[in-house]
């Protein structure tokens, strides 16, 4: 993930959500991994699991 965020010159924020569960809440966190894409203030993108990897490439490229 951090690759593919370097590639689009993003910031990547990892969150530990045992230790943060009102981030996890805050972003209806209910399976790990999930993957966020907030631009804005607003969630833009989000995939869950082995597969989020391909679908964030998509969304970063769209951006």
């Amino acid at each position: 993930m951090d690759a593919v965020a370097d590639r689009a010159g993003v910031p990547v924020d990892l969150v530990d959500v045992d230790a943060s569960p009102e981030v996890a809440r805050h972003y209806m966190v209910k399976a790990v991994p999930t993957v966020i894409l907030v631009r804005d203030g607003e969630t833009v993108w989000r995939g869950s699991g082995a597969s989020a990897l391909p679908g964030l490439q998509t969304a970063l490229d769209s951006l």
